[in-house]
């Protein structure tokens, strides 16, 4: 749970060496509670990648995280991965590596966390968010294969949800063939 809270921009380990990231844009709960009122969307995703010998893992069982995607949220996963992703590119990291980032922010406002919404992948990989407002949206998936050491791949996307539709979440990293 804490490499997908990693994911998502919200855990935050100990103080990295270069001190805390001090945010540009200030957090407006305003904003994400607007963002996060109910509506007639629903977002339908999967989380699966193909391993090394062509075996196929899903997140069954892990979390998959949804969060309005406010100036605030895109900062951090600027942060956190490099950039943001644009509607409907998936970014990859490595899940180990994440979960042993050591960001924090300035200021950590405890109001962020209280706008994600999470689910739990069923067995075949597959996620569901209801009453899903129109907007835009980061939508998360931990797809992990070992737990001790932990061993998986984080995904982010960005979905656009416009007249209570959205198109369907695919969250696997580009697969690289030959040599």
């Amino acid at each position: 749970a804490g490499a997908a809270l990693a994911l998502a921009g919200c855990a935050t380990g100990p103080q990295g060496p270069e001190g805390p990231h001090k945010m540009a844009v200030p957090f407006d709960a305003r904003t994400a509670a607007s963002q996060n009122k109910d509506g007639k969307g629903v977002v339908n995703g999967s989380a699966y990648m193909v391993r090394e010998g062509g075996l196929v893992t899903n997140c069954a069982g892990g979390p998959a995280v949804m969060l309005p995607a406010t100036a605030y949220a895109t900062e951090r996963i600027q942060v956190i991965y490099g950039r943001a992703p644009e509607v409907g590119e998936v970014i990859a990291r490595d899940g180990a590596a994440a979960a042993q980032q050591q960001i924090s922010f300035d200021p950590e406002p405890t109001e962020y966390r209280q706008h994600l919404r999470s689910d739990t992948c069923d067995d075949k990989g597959v996620f569901q968010f209801k009453r899903v407002k129109d907007g835009d949206y980061y939508v998360f998936g931990l797809i992990s294969w070992q737990s001790q050491p932990f061993e998986g791949e984080l995904l982010i996307t960005r979905v656009a949800v416009r007249n209570g539709r959205a198109p369907a979440v695919i969250l696997t990293p580009p697969t690289k063939f030959g040599p």
